[in-house]
């Protein structure tokens, strides 16, 4: 099923200004909810600190270049990374759709195909945050309130979070799949919808 990109969506300025970015860590281990963390990638302008589980080879190979990279170039290293993320997790979420998984991990591939992408979105943004609802926050403020991003965007978000929430935290809760496949393009249409944004946004600097 191909995704549609939602039409043209305003500018919104990218700054360079070099900070402390999040990558996540995928499933849950607790049943308990809590506001999950992200463990934390960072980027200074001397370069990847060690924590941030990139070194300045990888990003010479991902570029094909030495080690002179500029601000803006390690910036757009890093966001493609959770863009590609975002494409492998909904292949994921169609591979448990077709194996007739349990909806319960279909609907958390499908959510964080789509926070996978607003982690990349927020590499050129003025903000850190440990937790999903902070980063969610964020995003829904500045790029859904805005006018940046469609608001289907934005709902289709938000109620994947919760869907996940109920699946993963809620003793009891069954999910179906008639509730969590359709998701899956939601997803998809998605993170089409901000790589394309960050194409002409961000990376055309690339």
């Amino acid at each position: 099923m191909s995704a549609t990109a939602p039409s043209t969506v305003p500018h919104r300025g990218v700054t360079q200004r070099s900070q402390q970015r999040y990558i996540l860590s995928p499933r849950p281990t607790t049943r308990a909810y809590r506001d999950e963390s992200v463990p934390l990638l960072s980027v200074n302008s001397g370069g990847l600190t060690p924590d941030s589980g990139l070194t300045p080879d990888s990003f010479n190979r991902s570029k094909g270049r030495g080690p002179d990279l500029t601000a803006n170039e390690k910036q757009v290293t890093l966001a493609r990374y959770p863009i590609k993320q975002a494409e492998e997790t909904i292949d994921e979420a169609e591979f448990l759709l077709s194996g007739q998984k349990s909806a319960r991990s279909i609907i958390n591939r499908a959510y964080y195909a789509m926070f996978y992408s607003v982690l990349a979105l927020l590499i050129f943004e003025p903000y850190a945050s440990s937790k999903h609802s902070g980063i969610l926050s964020y995003f829904n403020k500045n790029f859904i309130k805005e006018g940046i991003l469609p608001e289907e965007l934005g709902r289709a978000i938000n109620n994947a979070f919760e869907l996940r929430i109920r699946g993963d935290y809620r003793e009891y809760v069954e999910l179906t799949y008639e509730q969590v496949t359709p998701f899956i393009e939601r997803a998809r249409i998605f993170v089409h919808a901000v790589s394309d944004y960050l194409e002409r946004v961000a990376f055309r600097k690339d």
